[in-house]
């Protein structure tokens, strides 16, 4: 995802600068509010996740932002969510 602000607030610049989403002109992937169509937008975004030297740090990250809305590591935030409560049943 592009260089946003870390959980805590302060610029993550570490492996946002290595993502490959990072030069995204188009805006898609990260966006203001939860887009109505993150199915269309995942299927986007899963070619640049997929080959995404940082998909890793990038999903761990959006797991551990709730607030996070838009694609990240190749998921929607309803999948993240699921991610999540399957993670706390274990």
């Amino acid at each position: 995802a592009p260089a946003s602000t870390s959980p805590t607030g302060s610029l993550d610049p570490g492996w946002m600068t290595e993502a490959a989403c990072a030069t995204d002109d188009h805006g898609v992937y990260w966006v203001p509010d939860r887009p109505k169509d993150e199915a269309e937008v995942l299927e986007l975004a899963e070619p640049v996740c997929g080959s995404c030297p940082a998909h890793g740090s990038c999903y761990a990250y959006a797991l551990g932002d709730k607030t996070l809305v838009g694609i990240w590591a190749s998921t929607t935030t309803a999948m993240r969510k699921r991610a999540k409560a399957a993670q706390r049943a274990a």
